[in-house]
């Protein structure tokens, strides 16, 4: 009978766990790319230690939608720039993709850019905020529409 049972709901749960092994494999992977501004926005260096004294980037990259994921910034000392890459992201026009960067400090960390941007389609998008440029890359294409692969942002 046990077995039974258990057969029984194999069967009916088949088609939910194809359907949810289905959706992971469609989301994207997508490789982000920050550039920070030479200075803050004030025109001062990022850190004591005269104009050269570059920022310790840290921070958080949200995709707010049905499936929110979070991607941790690692802490990269005395840079300008940093790349991430996060794999089976869902993702559809007009989601809602929240960044949160800074410039850890002993004392107090800088801003760089906090804000939320909206994803308009396509598979690659540019986006100014703050002291940092965000460029996204999108590998799996293949999930979206004709219309959406011709469209690129910058």
């Amino acid at each position: 009978m046990r077995e039974m049972v258990c057969t029984a709901f194999s069967l009916l749960m088949a088609p939910v766990m194809g359907a949810l092994a289905v959706d992971e494999r469609e989301g994207y992977n997508i490789t982000v790319s920050i550039k920070v501004d030479e200075q803050k926005q004030d025109g001062r260096p990022w850190d004591a230690g005269g104009t050269n004294a570059l920022p310790d980037i840290r921070g958080t990259i949200i995709f707010i939608n049905d499936n929110e994921k979070a991607l941790d910034l690692p802490r990269r000392q005395d840079t300008l720039s940093l790349q991430v890459s996060m794999r089976n992201v869902r993702l559809k026009p007009q989601d809602q993709i929240q960044v949160i960067i800074e410039d850890e400090d002993f004392v107090f960390n800088d801003q760089i850019a906090e804000g939320f941007l909206t994803y308009e389609g396509g598979t690659r998008f540019v986006v100014k905020n703050g002291a940092a440029s965000f460029e996204f890359d999108l590998e799996g294409a293949e999930t979206m529409s004709v219309d959406q692969r011709s469209h690129e942002h910058e």
